[in-house]
């Protein structure tokens, strides 16, 4: 008579159905289910339980890869894997690029497998994933046979420190996700390649640069390489008074006040003490200036120079002083008779101070 046939193989109960022919023969094709790697029973059995045969097997080979997502992304993605065909009692390894072990995943009965991890530090590219277990070393491909990659991509700055200064200041730069042990060129605002540096075999920089003389406002910093061009960050320029020519004069002297760091052809103002304004001048396409005055009549004491940005306005700066001493300028007359009136006039004496 015929009747229905239930194949369970492995772990799998009734992975399919057929019916015997009248001779009590029958032929049946099925899929391979998802089972760990290694000897799996084959079972053909009939409704009411007689006929039972279990003496053929099948040996599950050739665990892979099934997903990867995403192909790719820079240095701190998440990726996301899984895979088939794998031991049951073992846990997997799995390796990524140039690190031997990012993650381990432990055993399952099934055989299968699904993990993330986060992309570490190391340089642009392709990268092979590939999963060890006991028995099934080396797995690094589809069932297609294309291998299971992520490619590194965005390489960034991850690091500029300070990120704002004056003109002579020193900057550190750093770097991850470039093409492992090729030339980076550093580029700062208006200075092209102010600093060049080899980067490691995971794709990784550390360098330093002194900031060269350039105008006043937010620069860009910018690293390249053949595969990663025009990578950048900021870095913002403040104004500074680098020289003030002589510190300690009477009412009247000459000053010379020297700065950079101030916008290009713009206008500074300089204010002494209690006299705002007491000159201005043109800063220099590249932010530098150098300008005099007169000290005027102040008291004795250490006048406040302030050399202001009047287009930047709010970047105001106090950077130095000039000590102003005690001067008698006249004396009259110069003879006379007992009885006689003497003037004298005097200047850089402190406010409201006896004179004896």
């Amino acid at each position: 008579p015929i009747k229905t046939v239930f194949i369970d193989f492995g772990t799998h109960i009734t992975i399919t159905t057929t019916e015997t022919s009248k001779s009590g023969t029958f032929s049946i094709t099925f899929i391979v289910s998802t089972q760990s790697h290694g000897t799996k029973g084959i079972t053909a059995r009939t409704y009411d339980g007689d006929e039972e045969k279990d003496d053929t097997e099948f040996l599950i080979t050739g665990a892979y890869f099934i997903l990867v997502t995403p192909k790719k992304g820079p240095v701190g993605t998440k990726v996301t894997i899984a895979g088939v065909g794998f031991g049951k009692d073992a846990s997997i390894r799995i390796e990524f690029g140039a690190n031997p072990t990012i993650t381990i995943i432990p055993e399952n009965p099934d055989g299968t497998f699904s993990a993330t991890f986060i992309v570490d530090t190391q340089s642009h590219g392709v990268k092979g994933i590939t999963a060890h277990t006991t028995n099934e070393r080396g797995i690094f491909a589809y069932r297609t046979g294309e291998s299971a990659t992520f490619t590194i991509t965005g390489a960034m700055i991850i690091l500029v420190s300070p990120t704002f200064g004056k003109v002579g200041r020193e900057v550190t730069v750093k770097g991850i996700g470039f093409d492992a042990n090729q030339w980076v060129r550093i580029d700062f605002g208006t200075q092209d390649t102010i600093t060049t540096i080899q980067a490691t075999p995971s794709g990784t920089f550390s360098t330093a640069f002194m900031i060269d003389t350039q105008p006043y406002g937010t620069t860009t910093i910018t690293a390249s390489t053949e595969n990663e061009p025009n990578i950048t960050s900021q870095f913002r320029i403040i104004p500074d008074i680098i020289l003030i020519v002589p510190t300690i004069r009477t009412v009247g002297s000459v000053v010379t006040v020297i700065g950079n760091g101030y916008s290009g052809s713009k206008t500074v103002s300089i204010d002494f003490g209690t006299h705002p304004t007491i000159t201005t001048t043109t800063a220099s396409e590249y932010g530098t200036f150098s300008t005099t005055f007169l000290v005027s009549t102040q008291p004795l004491g250490s006048p406040t120079i302030t050399a202001r940005d009047i287009t930047s306005g709010k970047y105001e700066r106090v950077l130095s002083a000039v000590s102003i001493i005690s001067e008698i300028v006249t004396f009259k007359p110069r003879s006379g008779v007992v009885g006689s009136a003497i003037t004298i006039d005097g200047t850089g004496f402190k406010q409201s101070d006896t004179i004896i």
